[in-house]
């Protein structure tokens, strides 16, 4: 299932796939490693091409809705392939803002890349404000889940305090990895797209949208060991003795973000990344700057020596898709979550979408 519109949008993948281009296509890939819909329920893709809205997209994730994470949208490229895009994606609690990320970027001509676009927790409170009442797709209210008129300007971004990243042609900062950077990719750059590359494994779904392969925190998580014997200046600690590099999984225990084992024993995984996650140096194991940050207040490292292989960026988190989701977690921790789903390369666009 997907949406196709004027010139830019090639399509959204939900629960299926795209047919391919025979322009140059831009695969944005949405995922997050915290638990959906328990933390982020609610996902908004914004595209604008200068003044002009191309793709306004507000819905909710399984299953409360039909979004799965990972998701997949296709930018087709233009006929001018220099023309620059302006992207903005938000994950929401309820009407709430957590997770925002400002892009400025341009479709590679004549090939289809892959940019990754990871709603982290380690990127919590990049966003603040809410979605007003009358853009809150529910099924009470009559606002309709999908193409939408919410105005994602509203929610202000952290690291874009004098609102830059809505002026046409300026240079503004976002939220990546923790820390605030620059908002402007080079497309140029990006990897080929790939669905294994996002969806793991053979790069399969399942009907329901969500990927046939991912990574089970709460098996791969039971039985972690508490990591005390942190060098925080440098953020490294030494590999655990007897462990296996293809086996070792580190991650982050909080209060009540990411899969619960228990109550106030929540689980974020963390990938093999420089930037993401943390890498093998030696005989230490040394995490990336924004994951240190996040350290304290209720927030610790664990490392799982067991039998499931490492994480990779490449594998997705597996995200609850049952009735049951949004209140799986034990009792002290408290509601969040997100999910979203598959793509393939894009498809020519068609009828206009319209948008705020």
């Amino acid at each position: 299932m997907g949406f196709a519109t004027s010139g830019l949008i090639g399509c959204l993948v939900l629960a299926g796939a795209c047919s391919a281009s025979s322009k140059g296509s831009l695969v944005l890939a949405i995922s997050t490693d915290m638990q959906t819909p328990k933390d982020i329920d609610v996902i908004s893709l914004f595209v604008s091409e200068g003044t002009a809205v191309k793709f306004d997209y507000l819905a909710h994730v399984l299953p409360e809705g039909n979004l799965a994470l990972p998701a997949t949208l296709a930018l087709v490229e233009p006929d001018d392939p220099s023309t620059s895009i302006q992207i903005r994606i938000i994950g929401f609690r309820q009407q709430t803002a957590r997770v925002l990320r400002d892009i400025q970027t341009s479709v590679p001509h004549q090939r289809t890349s892959l940019l990754r676009v990871p709603l982290d927790f380690i990127d919590d409170g990049s966003g603040s404000g809410t979605i007003p009442d009358k853009d809150f797709p529910t099924a009470t209210d009559g606002v309709a889940e999908g193409l939408s008129s919410f105005d994602p300007t509203v929610i202000a971004s952290t690291c874009d305090p004098m609102k830059l990243c809505q002026v046409p042609g300026a240079v503004c900062n976002t939220t990546v990895d923790g820390a605030c950077a620059s908002a402007i990719v080079d497309s140029a750059l990006l990897p080929a797209y790939a669905p294994q590359e996002v969806y793991g494994g053979d790069g399969g779904v399942l009907a329901s949208g969500a990927p046939e392969s991912c990574f089970d925190v709460e098996t791969c998580f039971a039985g972690a060991m508490p990591m005390t014997a942190i060098t925080l200046t440098a953020c490294f600690f030494p590999f655990p003795g007897g462990a296996s590099p293809d086996t070792l999984n580190v991650g982050l225990v909080t209060p009540s973000i990411g899969a619960c084992l228990g109550p106030g024993e929540c689980y974020v995984p963390l990938p093999v990344d420089p930037s993401e996650g943390w890498t093998l140096q030696g005989s230490t194991v040394q995490l990336a700057p924004g994951v240190c940050s996040q350290l304290g207040n209720g927030v610790t490292v664990v490392v799982s020596a067991g039998t499931c292989g490492t994480l990779t960026l490449s594998q997705p988190v597996c995200e609850p898709t049952g009735p049951d989701a949004a209140t799986s977690a034990p009792e002290a921790a408290s509601p969040e979550g997100g999910a979203l789903d598959d793509a393939e390369p894009p498809e020519e666009a068609g009828a206009d979408a319209g948008g705020g």
